[in-house]
């Protein structure tokens, strides 16, 4: 029942679903069924009279039961009550048990112990009218966790291209002045995002997490999980993140060559059919454009990447583009499937002027088994990096050595273990304990089996998919095709 890299939490979860047929059809239980949304002292104090008179074997699995409920449902303050009810319950149990069951006691008790989590932060949105589409709205964001609650003034919007048609929505949130959330960094610019698509909410964090230990130098947003509300309203589970602009890559803003992109289209050999915006074709970040237009320097590296010589490209590649970053960029792509992060969802920027260009990554739901609208995709549709120009030219032009270096960089990251099947489910394994309990009150909210999705996953079975993903990827493919390379 227990998988390599679940946790010991994940026992009693299962334990927990198993358990409920049994749960439902002990007539003395069915009132805490009954008072779910009551008080938490009330559950356990007919938890108590129930298992005064129960076997071992069912007070255990009405205390699973129980625990569970007390974990999402119990007011802060209330530990000590649960806990004493459990010392009553077991103190009767104790008096009319066989010895050779006080051991499964105490493993059921440690078991029960060892998962004991606090609460995730919370962030309630208070604001008057619904939250707009076009521009920031003035809001008051109530942030609580377990050492502090804070009143923060700033402004909200929804945001999203694609995930705009879900159900749930994702925010841009602008404090009005800079505050660190969960041990995040400082920032006043926040991402809200509802991770609807995805059903384990760790594609983005996990890709981003991998992607920053693969090199201290990598840039992709630090993130955590938090519950929100939007005024008093539960709205689900999210992923806070930094948002990527000037500040949180570390851009030197009084260096006139220090500049970023979000998606600038300059590796596709087809121009863009649909721009947002006009005046702003590479999508300039910083500076802002109207203060310093940076659009004759992309375009010149533009140019270079087309309709430089061979030989031209081999010489002066490196002094254009982080070459150890790029390749780094190139096995995460790889490594995840994410096909659609080699022309977009990227962020191109300069430091300064003695530094060339670097990628920072963004958006991998597209990744570990599913395309970006929720289609399965276990290697029936492998991506192609060489539609990037960038890509196709360090690989096809031999004096770059990019391939050798990009095989070597690969055997790297596999002997220290980033890129490994046991790191990944460490990753896995790390956010599962957090966010467990809360996955399941989300899915009470927003169902897994909406018509947006292709199947009927639940979360469960979505982390699974991600194993045999990372496990097929890492026993076959990848590794076949980068042994190849020469």
């Amino acid at each position: 029942m227990i998988k390599q890299g679940d946790g010991e939490c994940f026992a009693l979860y299962t334990s927990f679903r198993m358990a409920l047929d049994v749960y439902r059809i002990h007539k003395g239980l069915r009132t805490i069924a009954l008072q779910r949304s009551g008080q938490p002292q009330s559950r356990l104090k007919c938890l108590i009279n129930t298992s005064d008179n129960c076997s071992f074997v069912k007070a255990t699995v009405f205390l699973v039961f129980n625990f569970t409920l007390y974990k999402s449902f119990a007011e802060p303050g209330k530990e000590d009550f649960f806990f004493c009810c459990l010392k009553h319950t077991f103190g009767t149990l104790f008096a009319q048990m066989k010895p050779t069951k006080y051991i499964l006691v105490a493993i059921t008790t440690s078991l029960l112990f060892s998962c004991k989590q606090e609460g995730l932060p919370s962030i309630e949105i208070r604001k008057e009218g619904t939250i707009g589409w076009v521009e920031k709205e003035a809001c008051t964001i109530v942030y609580s966790d377990t050492k502090n609650t804070d009143e923060l003034p700033g402004k909200i919007k929804c945001r999203g291209g694609m995930s705009s048609k879900y159900y749930k929505h994702s925010f841009s949130l602008e404090l009005e002045e800079k505050y660190s959330f969960a041990n995040l960094p400082n920032d006043d610019d926040w991402i809200i995002n509802a991770n609807y698509i995805d059903k384990t909410f760790m594609r983005h964090k996990i890709s981003y997490d991998l992607f920053r230990e693969m090199n201290a130098k990598n840039v992709a947003s630090k993130s955590t999980y938090v519950n929100v509300k939007i005024n008093d309203q539960y709205e689900g589970l999210y992923v806070l993140m930094e948002k990527v602009n000037a500040g949180m890559i570390g851009l030197n803003k009084r260096d006139t060559f220090a500049m970023l992109f979000k998606d600038p289209p300059v590796f596709g050999k087809k121009p863009l059919a649909y721009v947002k915006d006009s005046s702003n074709y590479y999508q300039q970040k910083f500076p802002k454009i109207d203060v310093s237009d940076k659009t004759y320097y992309i375009e010149e590296f533009k140019n270079f990447i087309f309709n430089s010589s061979d030989s031209a490209f081999a010489q002066n590649i490196s002094n254009w583009v982080d070459i150890e970053n790029v390749i780094d960029w190139h096995i995460i792509l790889l490594f995840s499937n994410n096909s659609d992060g080699i022309l977009k969802n990227f962020y191109l920027y300069k430091l300064d002027k003695n530094t060339p260009f670097r990628f920072a990554i963004w958006d991998y739901d597209h990744s570990f088994g599913r395309d970006g609208d929720n289609e399965r995709n276990m290697m029936e549709r492998e991506l192609d990096c060489n539609i990037s120009v960038l890509f196709e030219r360090l690989s096809s032009i031999s004096d770059t050595g990019y391939l050798p270096r990009l095989q070597k960089r690969w055997f790297e990251l596999r002997e220290n273990k980033t890129i490994s099947i046991e790191n990944f489910e460490k990753h896995i394994a790390e956010n599962d304990n957090i966010i467990r309990n809360e996955v399941l009150k989300n899915i009470s909210k927003w169902p897994t089996d909406s018509k947006w999705y292709y199947d009927d996953n639940n979360y469960i079975q979505e982390l699974n998919l991600m194993r045999d993903f990372v496990k097929s990827e890492l026993n076959s493919w990848i590794n076949t095709s980068i042994t190849k390379l020469h």
